[in-house]
């Protein structure tokens, strides 16, 4: 896919790619458009965030004393 799109603008250099956060894509796209910035979509960091966060706030949610907090 990235090769066609390559192949369909041209010749001209994009400077940033926006993505869904996929490691996949962001090293094909830094194989392909060597000179590009891949960059993150914020919809889908907020979408991630709490799913990949959820466990851990769970855990910490009644830490009263820091020290416990920042050993959870």
């Amino acid at each position: 896919v990235l090769r066609q799109t390559k192949r369909a603008i041209d010749g001209c250099v994009s400077a940033v790619i926006m993505t869904d956060t996929n490691p996949a894509l962001d090293f094909a796209i830094s194989e392909e458009y060597e000179q590009s910035y891949a960059m993150y979509c914020i919809f889908h960091i907020l979408q991630n965030l709490p799913r990949n966060l959820k466990a851990k706030l769970y855990k910490a949610r009644n830490s009263l004393v820091p020290e416990v907090f920042e050993q959870k």
